[in-house]
């Protein structure tokens, strides 16, 4: 009884000991059943201590199972918990594409734009230039077309200046005579 007492003592430590594990939990348990079949085969059935000792290694076997599925829901609530933080990197990611390519998309807008307003600021420097030039060349030729008409004019009232002088001439003549 006492080497029997002593094993179970020393299966009792190592079932505590892999309590995290599960499957060597249901391998210890298996162990521990065939064992206690043989000794209550060779007559141990009643004994005290011998019952205590199974007790405590069939509550630290179901400690070990609740702690393990324990384990396991946290390992789930991990992995759950991890691939929520992935999925919400990897919206964040995408979110921040899709701002950077509506960004890229605006500036190009922008550029585009900008590069319209220089064309047209460019052709309206342009067209300013050709109608200053336009205004140059049709003063230019204003101002010969008054010259024109002033020396027209002028020799108008010269020869209409000449011929009255003339009249007035002769008539200062026609009265000296």
């Amino acid at each position: 009884l006492r080497a029997t007492t002593s094993y179970l003592k020393q299966r009792l430590k190592l079932l505590e000991g892999s309590e995290s594990s599960k499957e060597r939990t249901t391998e210890d348990e298996a162990q521990l059943v065939g064992f206690l079949r043989r000794l209550r085969a060779d007559g141990f059935e009643y004994s005290r201590m011998l019952l205590l000792l199974f007790w405590k290694i069939v509550g630290s076997a179901i400690r070990a199972r609740k702690e393990a599925g324990l384990a396991t829901a946290e390992a789930a609530t991990a992995r759950d918990r991890l691939q929520e933080l992935e999925t919400a990197k990897n919206e964040l990611a995408h979110t921040h594409a899709h701002e950077i390519d509506t960004l890229k998309k605006r500036h190009r807008r922008e550029l585009r734009k900008i590069s319209e307003e220089m064309m047209t600021n460019n052709s309206e420097a342009e067209l300013r230039k050709e109608i200053a030039e336009m205004a140059v060349r049709g003063r230019d030729a204003e101002i010969a077309r008054l010259r024109n008409d002033m020396a027209r004019q002028w020799k108008r009232c010269w020869a209409t200046d000449t011929e009255r002088f003339e009249s007035l001439r002769d008539d200062a003549q026609g009265l000296r005579i």
